[in-house]
């Protein structure tokens, strides 16, 4: 079996969702619940990845 592994940078704090908006790539996978939709994060998360392009 052939496998890759990447290890996780985490941001956390006031403000680190804006660093999405900083992130360069062409593909992300989202992993989310219902409660973080109903906040508006996930939202928020899929508006600052569009900013990027």
């Amino acid at each position: 079996m052939k496998k890759f592994v990447i290890k996780p940078k985490i941001y956390f704090n006031e403000g680190s969702m804006e660093f999405l908006k900083e992130i360069t790539g062409f593909c992300a996978f989202i992993v989310s619940d219902s409660v973080m939709e109903k906040l508006g994060y996930l939202q928020k998360t899929i508006d600052y990845l569009n900013e990027t392009g």
